[in-house]
């Protein structure tokens, strides 16, 4: 896997590669298929965001893994997530979302959430270019 967003020239074998982008779950990357590199994405090769324990692995992720679409300034990403079952941990998802900086499009039951970063890039956009919500994402 070659990552188009880290400087320099890494390619990794798919687990390393995961080990790698393990906070860099928005960067691009592309698979050699044998003949040329194609897209592949972190959720492709089963990444995990973990929300609650500053991001560290949960052991019992079963229980909470669920999926996730995150738009972010370098597009739109599929993620699974396993969201914190401790006890005295927030039940609230959104609030989950919010302490690692994204921001849920539902509080109820969030399926998809956006980064502070895509949400800066917009607000400047739409200030400065009165730039609509749909032109800025298209």
């Amino acid at each position: 896997i070659y990552c188009l967003s880290c400087s320099g020239e890494h390619s990794w074998c798919p687990s390393c590669a995961v080990k790698a982008h393990q906070h860099h779950p928005f960067h691009n990357l592309q698979l050699w298929n044998g003949k040329f590199y194609q897209s592949t994405t972190l959720w492709d090769h089963r990444y995990i965001i973990h929300l609650g324990h500053e991001g560290d692995t949960i052991y019992d992720t079963q229980l909470g893994l669920s999926n996730l679409v995150i738009v972010h300034s370098t597009g739109v990403y599929s993620h699974y997530v396993s969201w914190c079952q401790c006890p005295g941990a927030d039940k609230d998802r959104h609030l989950h979302l919010l302490k690692v900086r994204l921001f849920p499009a539902s509080i109820t039951h969030p399926q998809s959430a956006f980064t502070f970063d895509v949400l800066d890039h917009f607000l400047i956009d739409a200030l400065k270019c009165k730039t609509l919500a749909m032109s800025f994402y298209q």
